[in-house]
């Protein structure tokens, strides 16, 4: 099976297809760039992609609605909430993102979910990415970093408010301000250590389908002695899709999930050595022998509710959820 990237950037109207070739080590990949997947998980190795690209034409094609069948939610879901409430109020950690799977069983109409994510997520990078039999497809608003020559842009992505029935945004509370502070200042610190003239810009939101977030813009120009890469390795995972103290956030995560979260906030883009587009992989569903896994979290602070969390999840899973309805019907297993 032929490999490829197919991919817009945000709020851009050309659709580039990165014609996979082979997979290189990091070392070669710095010199001659190409396209990066990286997991959550730090200990395993990112995939670094050579190819070449072409022009992509989205075409929406007609196709029979049919069913997939939703499993039950894991109720260790739960008990991971629980738990990481715990974890928080008894300070031994400040923050943690807590995940959860949902589970779709039966054939995917993939490309033209991609399709339509390209024309309602325009202000997301949205990417269909085929590697040997797995499909992945994500629509994410979360930039991890963005470089020309040596200035560095970051995101600062966190707190999530919903739409109620009346079709406004609920109001922010001190939950959402609290967590989204935290992920800018660690941020922040890491530019700090790697670059020069850091600005933080005014906190700002940035909406992202039927959800909208907490954001502010971290810039900086790299020290002389430092490199993209060097950033990257003490960035990813950010606070956004970890928490904090990170090593803490993520020894939690895996004695607490339960499940490989594969590159699901992980990282993915575009790289050269004069330019970089790289982005958080969140909003994402893997697709793989007729299951199709999509992937939703939240980060739990002083505060939290399981409740909140779950609906929070819910909203979130609507960016992909509302463009696989169009061509497929979800039932619930043993409905």
């Amino acid at each position: 099976m032929k490999n490829f990237i197919i991919y817009r950037k945000p709020d851009e109207e050309n659709i580039t297809q990165f014609n996979i070739e082979k997979v290189v080590s990091e070392s070669e990949f710095v010199k001659i760039g190409g396209f990066v997947m990286a997991p959550f998980d730090i200990k395993s190795s990112a995939l670094y992609f050579t190819g070449h690209e072409t022009e992509y034409k989205a075409i929406q094609k007609p196709v029979e609605k049919t069913y997939l069948n939703k499993r039950k939610d894991d109720l260790k879901y739960k008990s991971a909430i629980d738990s990481a409430i715990s974890s928080v109020q008894n300070n031994a950690l400040q923050k943690v993102v807590v995940s959860r799977q949902i589970l779709l069983d039966g054939k995917l109409n993939a490309r033209e979910v991609f399709v339509d994510l390209l024309e309602n997520q325009k202000n997301a990078f949205v990417y269909y990415l085929c590697l040997n039999d797995v499909v992945y497809i994500g629509a994410s608003p979360e930039v991890l970093i963005k470089k020309t020559g040596n200035s560095l842009n970051s995101a600062s992505l966190a707190g999530t408010v919903a739409k109620s029935a009346d079709g406004q945004f609920n109001p922010w509370t001190e939950k959402e301000y609290h967590e989204h502070k935290l992920v800018t200042e660690t941020i922040a610190n890491v530019y700090e250590r790697h670059c020069k003239k850091v600005l933080i810009s005014d906190r700002g939101e940035l909406s992202a389908s039927n959800v909208k977030h907490l954001f502010q813009s971290i810039t900086g120009e790299l020290k002389k002695d430092q490199s993209l890469f060097q950033v990257l390795k003490e960035l990813h995972p950010t606070p956004a899709i970890a928490g904090i103290p990170r090593d803490k956030a993520i020894n939690w995560i895996t004695q607490n999930e339960r499940y490989d979260r594969d590159y699901y906030a992980g990282y993915l883009g575009v790289y050269s050595p004069e330019k970089a587009d790289l982005f958080v992989n969140l909003r994402c569903l893997k697709y793989q022998n007729e299951i199709t896994t999509l992937y939703v979290g939240g980060g739990i602070v002083e505060g939290s509710t399981f409740e909140g969390e779950y609906q929070e999840t819910k909203h979130k899973a609507e960016t992909l959820l509302s463009s696989i309805r169009k061509f497929h019907t979800i039932k619930l297993e043993h409905e």
